[in-house]
């Protein structure tokens, strides 16, 4: 790092991390990937239920936003 030049924090960074692969190759080191993260979000098992169904069980919704109901999906994110 030059004496005297400012560092944003993605310079910073850049250099640190150039600086700390040199020093790695220079030892025949290589740095450890994470694993990626996968939700587990459903059972492989059918026959295990995450939450049983209680819309049968309720009279119909006699006026609107009286009867709620949601579902979660994951979706991964598009990087181009």
């Amino acid at each position: 790092m030059p004496v005297g030049q400012r560092y944003g924090t993605y310079l910073l960074r850049t250099e640190v991390q150039t600086q700390i692969c040199r020093v790695l190759k220079a030892h025949g080191l290589r740095a450890q990937q994470p694993h990626s993260f996968v939700p587990r979000t459903t059972h492989s098992d059918s026959a295990v239920r995450a939450a049983p169904n209680r819309l049968p069980g309720l009279p119909a919704p006699t006026a609107p936003n009286r009867l709620w109901v949601g579902a979660i999906t994951y979706l991964t994110q598009c990087t181009e």
